[in-house]
């Protein structure tokens, strides 16, 4: 791509679970909230809730639904939307890349990761174009998405691109770090388990046993929508999920049952919430945005196969096989192009982008940011007079057999797709 000055291109960042900062929309002090949840936000109701029981996170997220992420007086880069942690680092750094073959121009969006993907999403679409009204020197948009991210900029960019409105054309492309496109064995362990290992935030966030993890999860429909999909669509496999989705509601029953005066009502979620994922993915399908570009990270043990071995007193006795990877590398790499594919070894789930990256980390994603850009043609008309009235954007038709982008020419130097 050849213009006479240079692009003006913006990186906006879209965070994962447990990566926004939400707020409460009726709080008086948004200076200093204390209504929601957030990473940065150490004296809101959630976290404060979150030192006593399971019980009181779960009564929360049942009265989330109108949570928004914060959005910090005088920040309209929503800087403050995401945790600071997580992402602030990589922001930053990408920011000052003076070396590009565009000017970068960072912003972030964060969301509500308790309710639905589909409604995540509707926040992504609104915030975007919000971003590309108020800032006119901006010629496109690149989202950068951190694991459950994903989904949730899939889910966005399928139904600008169904609707027909101008914002898709501005998008570059999608660069996606970490992200579980094809579900997470991880989360299904941890119905039983908890969250274990390094998450602290997580741990802390949603419980480090079966037990607490689930009395919270049930509710939570975003949860649902990162459980494997050959788990369910119900789809058995000896060397990935062997366990049917009737068998996982009969388990957590049997955890849930003894110790909690609630538990039908949270199983009575669950299934709802189940059925809502199978249909949030099979509206999905396999859709990916054209100029789709991935970051994997391997070399740490993670979770990929889960089998049934017997049963015991409080439920399955399950067993666990684990591989290479922050996620299983077939699913953090689909819907990537050949050669948009590149990988960062040793690096925990969480840290790739945050406090604890090292600045190497970033160069394979600016490194993808020049390739996606070079494929950019952008609109030569803008947005305005666009048709999205608030929400007017239709909902995709449901399909299963969405079009794999084609295969594009390897371009960093890699001969086949990782995984």
């Amino acid at each position: 791509m050849v213009e006479d000055r240079k692009s003006t291109i913006a990186v906006i960042m879209v965070s994962g679970i447990g990566g926004s900062n939400l707020i409460d929309p009726t709080e008086e002090d948004l200076a200093a909230p204390n209504k929601g949840f957030g990473a940065d936000l150490t004296e809101t109701i959630l976290s404060k809730r979150m030192l006593s029981s399971a019980d009181n996170v779960r009564e929360v997220f049942l009265n989330s639904e109108k949570w928004r992420p914060w959005s910090k007086p005088g920040d309209d880069r929503g800087y403050s939307q995401v945790a600071s942690r997580t992402y602030h680092r990589f922001m930053n750094h990408c920011a000052s890349q003076g070396d590009l073959s565009f000017n970068p121009t960072v912003f972030a969006i964060g969301s509500n990761f308790i309710q639905s993907n589909r409604l995540s999403a509707d926040q992504i679409i609104l915030r975007t174009k919000e971003i590309l009204k108020t800032h006119p020197e901006i010629d496109g948009y690149l989202y950068v998405t951190h694991s459950m991210g994903a989904l949730t900029t899939r889910y966005a960019l399928l139904r600008m691109g169904r609707g027909g409105h101008k914002i898709y054309k501005r998008c570059v492309g999608v660069i996606h770090v970490a992200a579980p496109q094809l579900g997470s064995p991880e989360v299904l362990k941890r119905f039983f388990t908890g969250v274990t290992g390094s998450d602290t935030l997580l741990s802390w966030l949603l419980g480090n046993t079966g037990e607490r993890f689930s009395k919270v999860a049930c509710v939570m429909p975003a949860i649902c929508e990162l459980l494997p999909l050959t788990f369910l669509r119900n789809e058995r496999r000896s060397d990935e999920i062997d366990i049917s989705i009737e068998q996982f509601v009969a388990g957590l029953k049997n955890i849930l049952k003894d110790g909690c005066s609630y538990w039908e009502d949270n199983i009575k979620q669950l299934e709802q919430n189940l059925a809502a994922a199978q249909a949030f993915h099979q509206d999905l399908g396999n859709y990916t945005h054209p100029n789709t570009g991935a970051v994997v990270l391997t070399g740490i043990k993670t979770c990929t196969a889960i089998k049934i071995k017997g049963m015991g007193r409080c439920g399955p006795v399950l067993d666990y096989s684990y591989g290479d990877g922050s996620g299983i590398l077939t699913t953090e790499s689909q819907g990537a192009h050949v050669g948009y594919i590149e990988e960062l070894e040793d690096v925990d789930h969480a840290e790739p982008l945050g406090d604890k990256a090292e600045k190497a980390y970033f160069q394979p994603l600016y490194g993808l940011m020049r390739v996606l850009f070079d494929q950019f043609v952008p609109p030569t008309s803008d947005i305005d007079g666009d048709t999205d009235d608030e929400m007017a954007f239709p909902e995709p038709e449901l399909r299963s057999d969405s079009p794999v982008p084609e295969e594009k020419t390897p371009l960093l130097g890699k001969e086949e797709e990782t995984g």
